[in-house]
């Protein structure tokens, strides 16, 4: 008779700290990188980097006492959930770009100034793109001007602060919420700390406000992130598009936007109902009714607009993905880790993620923290990534779904 594996239960406990025995001296809240002044934007810049913390040899490792291993199993946790970005070639591409464009900008004395906007995938690194792009530019311009800005960093002439760099993102509040015309003028005055009274002030006036302190405060870079979440359906895109030109012909900078499908919403072109022109398309048998942009009609910030995209590191920049793995390789904290270990998986990673950094980062992290946390219960043996472990760990949706249409393809060749 076969003897039955044993379950183990585990008895509810009110202790909560139990769970996290291991996070000693941690807060019991998570980083807030959320980004609606011109204070927090500071913080974001002035963030000092995590330094790799030792590692300590397998040998060593079973030698230390109870509190080093925890002190240990802590830093190392902490430094693998926060692995700096990683800019690969065709990221690089973009941000050398971005940097031409300012730079060019900075010298010009008319208004017609280019600008760029970055599109793509959910998950593709966007945000982290344009915010590494806007924290080392405003590195660099402090670092340019710090004879000519006091350590307070203001502006002499005005006594303003001095703001090179304004960052806002227009996430929704809840899902699927989208940002109103008014909410983004708001999350600008916000930023510069523009007391504004809806009672009182048109968006006009509040136009007029922005324009005036981001001249004052000698911004040169704007960036507007997650722009595909702006409200399209009262206000049409024309108006909106309106706006932001008005904002890009008075303030003497280069606005940077970020989202998904921009080219598909119509603001940088302009067009609104009366712009689109009507074709019939059959399509299985049925007829439907497209809308069509006329050309003719642009706006002028279609002309004035850099377009860059973002893709997935599958395909054609598989090789990029391989680089970023090789580059986690080294960067990863685990005890029992050798290099060359992760790059082992490389395969297994792109057919788990697809390519998307965000689904790759997600789940080499989470990977660690549950290597780090498992041999610390003394359930393995060794504290290393494996396939068997990350086949444990969930990420996205989006990611789950795609690895699911690979397992059925692979089971079915069998």
């Amino acid at each position: 008779m076969t003897k039955s594996k044993t379950i183990k239960l585990e008895r509810p406990t009110r202790d909560g700290t139990a769970l996290f025995a291991d996070a000693v001296g941690e807060t019991p809240y998570a980083i807030e990188d959320s980004i609606k002044s011109f204070a927090d934007w500071l913080l974001y810049v002035e963030e000092k980097p995590l330094f790799r913390p030792s590692v300590p040899t397998p040998t060593e490792w079973t030698q230390m006492s109870i509190q080093a291993r925890n002190t240990s199993r802590t830093n190392r946790s902490n430094y693998n959930a926060a692995f700096e970005p990683i800019l690969t070639p065709s990221r690089t591409s973009i941000r050398d770009a971005i940097i031409r464009l300012i730079t060019v900008n900075r010298k010009s004395r008319d208004s017609a100034r280019m600008s760029a906007v970055i599109r793509g995938l959910p998950t593709v690194g966007k945000t982290t793109l344009v915010k590494y792009i806007g924290q080392s530019y405003h590195r660099a311009c402090c670092d340019l001007h710090k004879n000519l800005y006091s350590q307070a960093h203001t502006v002499p002439a005005t006594q303003r602060p001095f703001i090179p760099v304004v960052y806002i993102s227009l996430r929704g509040l809840k899902n699927r919420e989208v940002v109103s015309i008014s909410a983004f003028l708001k999350k600008l005055a916000r930023f510069y700390g523009i007391p504004h009274d809806a009672r009182k002030q048109s968006e006009d006036d509040l136009i007029e406000a922005i324009i005036e302190t981001a001249c004052k405060c000698k911004t040169s870079l704007v960036i507007i992130d997650e722009i595909s979440n702006i409200d399209l359906r009262f206000v049409g895109a024309k108006t909106i598009s309106d706006t932001i030109k008005d904002l890009m012909n008075h303030i003497p900078a280069t606005f940077v936007f970020a989202g998904i499908d921009v080219d598909a919403m119509g603001i940088f072109v302009g067009y609104d109902d009366q712009n689109y022109k009507e074709d019939t398309v059959e399509q299985k048998s049925r007829r439907r009714i497209v809308k069509k942009p006329n050309i003719s009609t642009a706006s002028q910030m279609f002309h004035r607009l850099a377009d860059y995209e973002m893709l997935p590191f599958n395909n054609k920049l598989q090789k990029e993905a391989e680089a970023i793995i090789r580059v986690l390789d080294k960067e990863i904290a685990l005890v029992h880790h050798k290099r060359g270990d992760l790059l082992a998986l490389f395969p297994y990673i792109m057919q788990r993620t697809d390519g998307f950094i965000g689904a790759m980062i997600s789940l080499i992290r989470q990977g660690c923290e549950a290597a780090i946390a498992l041999e610390g219960k003394g359930e393995l043996m060794e504290e290393r990534l494996t396939e068997a472990l990350l086949e444990t760990i969930k990420i996205d949706l989006a990611a789950e779904t795609a690895y699911a249409k690979v397992k059925k393809i692979r089971k079915e060749k069998l």
